[in-house]
């Protein structure tokens, strides 16, 4: 297991090293930074010097927390960097994320996906039980480390917190819209107020599918569409046939419309998927040609009918919502 340091981050001049901003890492706030003498490589998230109150109070306050209750999937920051007119947070240096990985894979073999997918869902257990939700929560914040080598580990790490926030007990439901599309549940376009933790596990839901195939669960290039289809939760989402019946049922328990017949995060960790050896049903050829036509169908289905009620509600609602760069910005 990792060593983690639960030491506050040292504070060093924002000067004495170089952000390289076009080489931003997966969808997160990341991007690599050198140091100026020595060319020691990280990793850095930069931020306007007027906005540090509200990191501290968000983003901050979670890192605060994660320093006295660490745990070994979530990066800490080793560095604080101090400027006129920006601050900036370090870490230390990562390799691929796990979108990009799976996407470059076109999927996982089970075995492999599972094993990601527990250390993901360790991290997000964790947060949970220290009320930390994480709101947008993606793929593509999540790394392998690298070894101190330079080396690429098997060990996945959270490493992007933006969006994180503890959510009092005296009021434990949120009510900003924050997030992408392509990850974002019903509740948070839809209802004046929802549960960030269940927010979280439909993320999860996301996170695995694209894990054992390489693509996105919903898809849909027009964002009325695409909430549409997540509306539907699991009924609209293509099962390709080389995926278990146990994973087919994991995502049916976690893409549910209902947040509160969601798993928990405790209670997805002890389903019997995790202990289960993976095996992958024996497919005819037949069969497997006929499933990747429909595959192609399902892909390019459009809505003949026009505009219904609930689209136009979504579209509305979509302008209303903080979401990230594009419909899938880590496509």
């Amino acid at each position: 297991m990792t060593d983690i340091s639960t030491e506050p981050p040292s504070v060093a001049a924002l000067f004495d090293h170089e952000f390289d901003y076009s080489n931003r890492l997966g969808c997160s706030h990341l991007c690599k930074v050198k140091k100026s003498q020595s060319g020691e490589e990280s990793v850095g998230k930069i931020f306007p010097s007027d906005t540090l109150p509200t990191f501290l109070q968000q983003e901050g306050a979670v890192y605060k927390c994660l320093r006295t209750h660490p745990h070994s999937n979530i990066l800490p920051p080793t560095s604080v960097l101090q400027g006129p007119d920006n601050c900036a947070i370090l870490f230390p240096d990562l390799d691929t994320d796990i979108h990009t990985f799976a996407k470059e894979k076109k999927g996982l073999p089970e075995r492999e996906a599972k094993a990601i997918f527990r250390s993901i869902v360790s991290a997000v257990r964790h947060c949970h039980s220290h009320r930390i939700v994480l709101r947008d929560l993606r793929l593509g914040k999540i790394f392998f480390r690298k070894s101190p080598s330079g080396e690429q580990t098997r060990d996945v790490v959270l490493a992007d917190l933006d969006g994180a926030q503890i959510v009092p007990r005296t009021a434990p439901f949120l009510f900003d819209r924050k997030g992408s599309p392509a990850f974002v549940s019903p509740e948070v376009v839809i209802a004046p107020l929802y549960d960030g933790a269940a927010v979280d596990m439909w993320a999860l839901g996301v996170c695995l599918y694209i894990l054992l195939t390489g693509n996105f669960p919903f898809q849909d290039s027009h964002p009325a569409s695409l909430f549409h289809k997540i509306q539907q939760g699991h009924t609209a989402v293509y099962f390709p046939p080389s995926m278990s019946e146990a994973a087919r049922d994991i995502l049916r328990k976690l893409l549910v419309r209902e947040p509160h017949l969601r798993l928990t995060a405790d209670q997805l960790l002890q389903d019997l998927w995790f202990s289960a050896p993976s095996f992958a049903p024996v497919i005819p050829k037949a069969e497997e040609h006929a499933a990747v036509a429909l595959a192609e169908l399902w892909k390019k289905r459009v809505l003949c009918e026009g505009e219904t009620g609930s689209q136009k509600r979504s579209r509305e609602s979509y302008g209303e919502m903080e979401v990230s760069e594009g419909l899938y910005s880590e496509a």
